[in-house]
Parts: C-alpha cells; structure tokens; sequence
C-alpha cells in the first residue's frame, strides 16, 4: 500500500522531559504534517536541568527494532540522533546500507543541551567512517563540527565553512554548521556545505539560554521536508525558520526549572481543536472581540491568493492554503499571520499606525503534501 502521507524515521534516544530526543522529533514531524516513526537507541534520566544516567540499547536490539520496520514501512527520510556508542553506530549503518536511496539526516549527537556526554568518545571514529559517507545532511554546531574535524570550534564564518566543507569530504553530500555566533551576538547563522559551494543562513538570535531539543528539532525538521519534496538548501532554510518559533513559543511554555524545551507544536496548538469554539493559545488576547483584523497571502507552491480575516481574541500561527494545501506563514511575521508578536496587535499598530509588518509580507512553505 502506498502511503498517502510522507514517513519519516526518528533513530534516537528518549527523553523524559519530552523536549529532545524521539519525543521532540515525533513533535517535529507532527507539526510538519509528516507520520513519524521511532527507533529508540538509548534510556536517559534526565530533566530540564541535567543528564544523570545513559542505558544504551543493546545494539542487536536497535538492529532488529530497524530491520523490522524497515521491512514493511515505507520511509521517505530517516533523522539519526544519539547513537549512544560505537556498536550502535555500527548496527545501524548496517542495517541503512540494506534499504539505500533513503535521505538521511546525522544529527552527531555528543552532549545533551543541559549537559552530559550522550555518545563515548570512542565511537566518533565509528561515526565519521560508517555514517556520515551515507548522510544527506549532517548537521553539527559549532562544538560537534570541530570535535569531527579536530579543528577548533569555528568562531567566525571562514571557519565554519572550512570545517563544513571538512566533513562534506568525508562523503557526506551537505553539512550545516548550525548555530553560530558568526554574524555577531544579534544573529544566528547556520552555514551550509555542499560539493557545489556554501551558503549562509540566518536568523535573529532569541535572548535567553537557548531551548532543550533545538537541534534535534532542526535536524528533524529538515528530515520533514525533504520527505516533503524539499531540496537540501530549502530544506535547512526553512527548518531554521521553523525551529527559531519553535524556542520563542517554548519560552511561554515554563516547563521545569532549567533550560525550556522548544516548542514545535506551538503553530498546531493555535489553530482549533474540533468541538471547541476557539483556538488553544498561548498568548494573551484582547478584551474586545469585536475588532476583526484582515490580511492577504500568497501561497509560494501555487500561487493561489486568500483574503484573511480573524477577530482579535487569538492568533493564527500558520494557514493552510485552500488550494494546493501547502502550510505556510508569513516571512517576515516572527510567529503569527497577523502580528509579529504572540498578541493580536503589531507594535506599530500600537502605536497608532495602521501598517502591520507581517500582512504585508509574502508566506513561506512550511510544508507540502507529497505529490
């Protein structure tokens, strides 16, 4: 039976706190409109705050969990995550080299976002010659990239590029050197790495202590989108976007009392659940309802051109165009269709003005429906 939905497989470990790790990518592969599928390579106890046990899954038993579900699903795209040790990293090339043509995106887990190693530094070895050869995408911050390359951690966009083109010649077919200070304090930039050159992308950095399961969501999401029919480059830009709203919708979440988990879902929980009247919102709404706001899109797959309207007491994260069903938000919009905030009124419009920069932007993809 042939799927009417893109598959995407998550080989990772758990975590409890539901912010990383298979949990945060099955999140991910929701939100981007992809059925998601999980391998569990690893056991962690660990929180918001700290990583405090690893049990790495027999590697025979992540084998057999592998070859079972690859036996019988279809998968269109496989995110690889902590890996644990050398004889995971093993079974599962493996068992991959049975089932090629499958893009795979490496996120080279080495520790968790709140500490703590999550792969023995004996199996990068394993990871360098077994997996990144067979990797789409790898996608390592500044850190990871130079412990791959034995370079030092690169600090500004020369280097970030060298290291990124370091590990494209160790057969992977890109590298995204992510979340780089390369721009300065102001900006994130995530540097891309292919056999035909590198590109920047960037994003405006989020104050705070950054958000638990970034990276697995980004490389998650990139995983989404090319089973969604994405390109590597538009695949990396988009996800960036994706994961940049995902933090500042996270930082509203007040889980735990460490660093805040991304919040992928953040676009779907705005939008209503059936039977109820209105959306499920984690922002503040105004005490006049009567206000109705109104905005144009333009869907960037077809063309095709809606009028908005919403009244004032919710925001709309993202829409889905009534056409061609691509998802899709404003680009120049931080997180709503209608505001750049997570309240229903731009600051300009506060300020009296009637021009609000998100409804005057153009929408970018966040995911299509395969054709």
């Amino acid at each position: 039976m042939s799927p009417s939905v893109p598959t995407v497989l998550s080989i990772a470990g758990s975590d409890p706190s539901g912010g990383a790790g298979i949990q945060g990518d099955l999140k991910t592969f929701a939100a981007l409109r992809v059925h998601g599928c999980a391998v569990v390579t690893a056991l962690t106890a660990q929180n918001t705050c700290v990583v405090r046990s690893v049990w790495p899954v027999p590697a025979d038993v992540v084998a057999q969990q592998l070859a079972t579900l690859l036996e019988d699903v279809e998968v269109h795209a496989v995110k690889i995550g902590m890996l644990a040790d050398a004889a995971i990293v093993r079974a599962v090339a493996g068992v991959l080299r049975r089932f090629s043509g499958i893009p795979i995106v490496l996120d080279p887990v080495l520790r968790a976002s709140v500490g703590g190693a999550l792969l023995e530094p004996s199996a990068v070895a394993a990871l360098l010659d077994e997996l990144v050869p067979m990797a789409t995408v790898i996608t390592p911050n500044a850190l990871e990239a130079g412990s791959l390359t034995g370079e030092p951690a690169p600090t500004s966009l020369a280097a970030a590029a060298r290291v990124a083109q370091l590990i494209v010649a160790r057969g992977a077919k890109a590298a995204l050197v992510t979340g780089g200070h390369f721009g300065g304090s102001a900006t994130s930039v995530d540097v891309l790495a292919t056999p035909l050159g590198v590109e920047t992308f960037t994003v405006a950095r989020i104050a705070g202590d950054g958000a638990h399961g970034s990276g697995c969501a980004l490389s998650s999401a990139i995983a989404a989108l090319l089973a969604s029919g994405r390109g590597i480059s538009l695949a990396c830009a988009e996800a960036q976007q994706f994961v940049a709203q995902g933090i500042r919708d996270g930082q509203q979440l007040g889980i735990g009392h460490g660093v805040q988990p991304i919040h992928s879902l953040g676009g779907l929980w705005a939008l209503p659940v059936p039977g109820h009247s209105s959306p499920i919102t984690l922002t503040a709404t105004m005490s006049d309802a009567s206000i109705v706001l109104l905005s144009e899109l333009t869907c960037p797959h077809c063309g095709h051109r809606e009028s908005l309207t919403m009244p004032t007491d919710a925001c709309l994260f993202f829409h889905e165009c009534a056409a061609c069903h691509t998802v899709m938000r404003p680009r120049a919009g931080d997180c709503c269709v209608f505001c750049s905030y997570g309240s229903v009124v731009c600051p300009p419009m506060q300020d009296g003005s009637s021009d609000c920069c998100a409804t005057k932007a153009s929408a970018i993809p966040l995911a299509r429906p395969a054709s």
